[in-house]
This record gives structure tokens, sequence and C-alpha cells, in this order.
């Protein structure tokens, strides 16, 4: 039975002139710039190694063969190690992220919690990341989130107390956004 999909095809390695690293390159997640770009946000562990959580954000923009490029780091939201950032979700109009980081908020920093930064133009760098207390202290979350097509929910996998057991399906909800930056 056939859903016409072709067969998946490794994006490339950096060395090549390409994307992927013999890091882990994981959590994709697009959107579509100001000069119509497709740029896909990623994060990766190029920086640390293969076995570990310490993943910063990387940006790569499609080019005009269809190919993505290698990652540029996103650096106003990479912390400086030992933390980790992962799971990034950028707004399909580029204006906003949300992604988990390890970073300390009022303490140690882990666990996994949630983070957004936001900017009035996709060519403008992202504002001060700023913690997200309402989606928890730890959030516990996990993994890959999502923002609904309009901005209004966030999806998130957790391991937060209260749940069934290992790690639960969450969505968070909030009011509509107004003006640039979600603000």
């Amino acid at each position: 039975m056939g859903f016409g999909w072709e067969e998946p095809e490794n994006l490339g390695c950096e060395q090549d002139g390409y994307v992927n690293t013999p890091g882990w390159d994981v959590t994709p997640t697009f959107f579509e710039d100001e000069a119509g770009n497709e740029v896909m946000y990623f994060a990766s562990t190029r920086e640390a190694g293969v076995a570990t959580t310490l993943a910063h954000h990387y940006e790569s923009v499609m080019r005009r063969d269809g190919t993505f490029g290698p990652g540029v780091p996103v650096h106003e939201l990479n912390e400086a190690y030992p933390y980790g950032d992962l799971g990034i979700t950028v707004r399909r109009d580029g204006l906003e992220v949300f992604f988990l980081s390890t970073r300390p908020y009022g303490g140690a920093g882990m666990p996994w919690n949630f983070w957004r930064a936001t900017r009035r133009s996709t060519r403008e760098p992202w504002s001060d990341i700023e913690f997200v207390p309402e989606l928890g202290n730890p959030a516990f979350g996990n993994g890959r989130i999502t923002l609904s097509f309009d901005g209004r929910e966030l999806y998130f996998a957790s391991g937060r107390p209260g749940g069934l057991g290992g790690n639960d399906l969450y969505v968070a909800r909030r009011e509509k956004m107004r003006g640039p930056g979600g603000r």
C-alpha cells in the first residue's frame, strides 16, 4: 500500500557543504522568512559530541536547489555550556520561538524548562530569552515541542508529577497574539 512518500534521503554531511554532522542533529522546525526563504531551525550536539544533552540551536536556509547548507549557530538563543537547549519550535511567521533548556532559573540548571524569545522582523536578531514560568517550574519538558498553526497552543511531552507515568502529552493555551513579536 503506497501513501505517496518517496524513500527518505539523508540531507547530507557538513564536510560536503550540507547540514548534518557526526553529532546529533535533531528536532527540525521550519518557517518562511520575510524574503520568502525556507528556514530550518534545529538542535545539534556538533560542538559537544554525540552522547550528550548539550545541544544548541542552529539555522540553515534552503538553497535554490532544494538542499540545506551547513548549520549556523543562532547565538542569541544559545547558552554557554554546560547547559543544553532542545526542542525548538518557531511560530509560522518566524517572530517567536519556544524551546527547552537546562539553563538555570532561580537555582540549578536541571531539569528542562521552557524559554522563549521574540523579534519584530525575521531580519532582526532574537530578543533576550525569557523563562516561561506558566509552563511549569520545573517543567520536566521532553523532546519536541510544537506550536499550533495560529500560535495559541503549545504541545509538548512532560514527565511532570500528576501524569500517568513516564511522559505524557500536554497542551498549554493562550490568548490570541497581537502585534510584532507576539506581544
